[in-house]
């Protein structure tokens, strides 16, 4: 199995399959990178990369006992992008997941991400709306203790998040072919 280590000597658990477009998963909390399995391989079969890790204290990472703090798993998650020299990349979150990518963007910027996918956030950060059954805009970021001085990232993320606009409430593999697509 193939593990990245820390500057803390922390070794987290990630998989890298496909070719074409990255997409970074960032599982929800108590979870690990298993929780998008069934996503994978439509979105391989369509031409993407898919990659996704355990964050520290979860799965098959080492549970270090430290680090364990919103900054550390989003400094986790860019240490992931530098490692694997990924750019252009969609990162996708699911509830924590999500709170991760938003900090991971603050701290360390967006250089290496295009675009976002915040999927049942847990953050004070979008406010949607329901358009029609099963569709939800995203309208607008409120900005939270996330935001960084002049809030420029903020801003910089609510515009990447906001390609993708619509988000089917159920989600599959094939809605989600369909959101990239869009974006």
């Amino acid at each position: 199995m193939p593990y990245l280590t820390t500057a803390d000597d922390t070794r987290l658990f990630y998989f890298d399959v496909g070719s074409g477009p990255a997409i970074v998963w960032s599982h929800a909390w108590a979870l690990n990178s298993d929780q998008f399995h069934y996503l994978v391989n439509d979105l391989v079969d369509a031409g993407y990369r898919c990659i996704g890790f355990d964050r520290r204290g979860h799965g098959r990472s080492d549970r270090p006992g430290t680090g364990m703090t919103l900054d550390g798993f989003a400094d986790d998650l860019a240490f992931l992008l530098d490692a694997l020299d990924l750019d252009d990349v969609t990162l996708a979150g699911h509830s924590l997941g999500c709170s991760e990518i938003v900090r991971c963007a603050t701290r360390h910027g967006l250089a290496r991400v295009a675009r976002a996918m915040l999927l049942a956030p847990i953050m004070p950060l979008l406010v949607a709306r329901k358009l029609a059954a099963g569709i939800i805009k995203v309208e607008k970021v409120v900005h939270s203790g996330l935001k960084p001085p002049g809030g420029k990232i903020a801003n910089d993320l609510l515009f990447r998040v906001s390609q993708c606009e619509l988000l089917p409430q159920k989600l599959t593999g094939t809605s989600l072919l369909v959101i990239l697509q869009k974006l």
